[in-house]
C-alpha cells in the first residue's frame, strides 16, 4: 500500500501520524464558520475518530471528544479497520 502511495503522491508522502489527524480535526471544528447549522460527520472508515454532531451547536462537545482522544482516554479506530 505505501509503495502506491508513493508512487501516485511522490517521494516527499508522508502519512499523517494519529496526533496529527486529531490536529487537523479540531482545527476543522474549531474553524468551521457557516452562517447556518451544519451537520458534521466524520465517520468513514478511514477516520481515526468517528465524530458526529451540528456545528456550531456541538463545536464544544466534538473538540472535547478529540481532545479527549488525544490524551488517550477514548480509543480511535485501529490503523487495520481505517479502510485505506
Amino acid at each position: 500500500m505505501e509503495a502506491e502511495f508513493l508512487q501516485r503522491f511522490g517521494p516527499d508522502f508522508e502519512w499523517q501520524d494519529d496526533a496529527g489527524i486529531l490536529a487537523e480535526q479540531a482545527r476543522l471544528v474549531a474553524g468551521l464558520a457557516t452562517p447556518q447549522p451544519v451537520i458534521f460527520r466524520s465517520n468513514h472508515a478511514s477516520n481515526a475518530l468517528p465524530l458526529a454532531g451540528t456545528l456550531p451547536a456541538d463545536r464544544e462537545r466534538l473538540l472535547a471528544q478529540i481532545e479527549a482522544a488525544g490524551a488517550g482516554a477514548v480509543g480511535l479506530r485501529p490503523h487495520w479497520l481505517r479502510g485505506y
